[in-house]
């Protein structure tokens, strides 16, 4: 299993914070999927969207907690958010060019329009789409444009905002909550693990224990019938 977590840190526009934020993440063992760096409404201060991948074994609350305060301690760095578990608004820009002719353009055209995607070039046998999307929902465009010829295809990173529809002051004990759950799950996985390997055994236990019944039964059954044979040429020599 496979976690993707988003970060929202605020820093101050100051050389070298990028490196040190990327560094710290990749050194705590996190794989960096994609980072991204812009100015805020705020002169002289920048936020950076992060986004990482933990690995099944690594899936532990404290760990990212962890993660948190180290980046916090950062020289530059003003403040993080995990935004994984709380309310908040994920976007991504993508640029797709593909190879089509005429018949496949009016195709790509319907599927533009269905998904108000912008076409940004068009040329006599090329179109280029802009997407603005959330990871999910770019999946699915994704599968539905793989079946034309993308020759191109550009990601500019995950930006993410917390939502102010939403009350997101209990966030820690959402991100906790998730966490309880991921554990429950894991215990679940391991019980049945656990439980199909004993009824395996026990499955294999009771083939071996045929099979050795078996074995005697046929040895026992040679048995008579060779203690049979016997006595029966004993009978023929007596007469």
């Amino acid at each position: 299993m496979i976690i993707k977590r988003t970060f929202s840190i605020k820093v101050e526009e100051e050389r070298g914070v990028l490196v040190r934020v990327a560094s710290l993440v990749s050194r705590r063992e996190f794989t960096i999927v994609s980072i991204a760096i812009g100015p805020t409404e705020q002169k002289g201060i920048s936020r950076i969207s992060l986004v990482f991948i933990e690995k099944e074994k690594q899936i532990e609350f404290d760990r990212v907690r962890q993660l948190m305060q180290h980046l916090r301690k950062l020289i530059n760095v003003l403040d993080v958010i995990d935004l994984t578990f709380i309310p908040s608004i994920e976007k991504e820009l993508i640029l797709i060019k593909i190879q089509c002719s005429s018949e496949e353009r009016k195709e790509i055209l319907e599927i533009a329009n269905s998904f108000n995607l912008v076409v940004v070039d068009f040329a006599k046998n090329c179109l280029t789409l802009e997407i603005v999307t959330d990871s999910k929902k770019f999946s699915i465009i994704h599968k539905i444009l793989s079946r034309y010829n993308v020759i191109e295809q550009v990601h500019s990173g995950t930006i993410g905002l917390t939502r102010q529809s939403s009350d997101n002051k209990d966030w820690d004990h959402i991100g906790y909550t998730t966490w309880k759950k991921i554990q429950e799950w894991k215990k679940i996985q391991s019980w049945k693990k656990n439980y199909l390997a004993a009824i395996e055994k026990e499955q294999e236990e009771k083939e071996k224990a045929e099979k050795m019944k078996k074995e005697q039964e046929e040895k026992e059954k040679a048995k008579k019938e060779e203690q049979e044979e016997k006595a029966k040429k004993a009978k023929q020599e007596n007469k």
